[in-house]
């Protein structure tokens, strides 16, 4: 996590996964979300492909809420995996990163901090 950022941990209620939300400390407004989501017992892990048709039903729901008219889906690749949404270690991992006009170097910061991450024993 760059310096410059403060994070906060919000456990939802009913044994939900909890986020971690990052914001700045001082200056423009942004906020980047990252939350691990473990998986079932006995569930066979996520594929790419799997991962990726969840960003994009994700994204779809999201679009009503959008100022953009169209929500790209990239492919991120990380140090050892890739994916829309990512996994690491036996979790995947969602994210979002909110910013506004002229805050690309927070979008990239938030990208390599994500593509980065590492779960336990990695």
């Amino acid at each position: 996590m760059p310096v410059s950022w403060r994070d906060e941990l919000r456990q939802p209620p009913s044994r939900l996964p909890p986020t971690i939300v990052f914001k700045p400390a001082t200056g423009a407004p942004f906020q980047v979300f990252v939350t691990p989501i473990w998986p079932p017992r006995d569930a066979p892990p996520s594929t790419a492909e799997d991962l990726r048709r969840s960003v994009e039903r994700a994204a779809e729901q999201a679009k009503a809420r959008a100022v953009e008219q169209t929500l790209e889906v990239k492919e991120l690749r990380g140090s050892s995996r890739s994916g829309g949404m990512i996994r690491v270690g036996g979790l995947d991992v969602t994210f979002t990163i909110l910013t506004n006009d002229g805050q690309a170097s927070v979008a990239a910061d938030a990208l390599a901090m994500v593509g980065g991450a590492l779960h336990g024993s990695d």
